[in-house]
């Protein structure tokens, strides 16, 4: 199952190198179907949501990495900016 995770994954990055983000994250998915602790398949599907305004979903998602691979600093980082864009501004 590995190895469709792998192809899978393969097959997200490159449908958003060549733009066609929901493609890529049909495939990320896919890939998260064979193994749901792919940290690759969910940060990408993170970062494609956050791109799309879609701030809620991708903070779930790099939440999901956090619970997966805490030690990683990227993904704090960028959950944390996530939840802050999804945060109503300050008056």
């Amino acid at each position: 199952m590995l190895r469709r995770s792998g192809a899978s994954s393969l097959a997200g990055a490159t449908a958003e190198s060549l733009g066609d983000l929901d493609r890529a994250v049909a495939s990320y998915e896919s890939a998260l179907r064979h193994n749901a602790y792919s940290v690759v398949a969910l940060s990408q599907i993170a970062a494609i949501c956050r791109s799309k305004e879609e701030f809620k979903k991708a903070a779930e998602y790099f939440g999901r990495v956090v619970g997966i691979a805490p030690e990683s600093g990227d993904v704090w980082r960028s959950e944390e900016h996530t939840s802050e864009l999804q945060s109503p501004p300050l008056s």
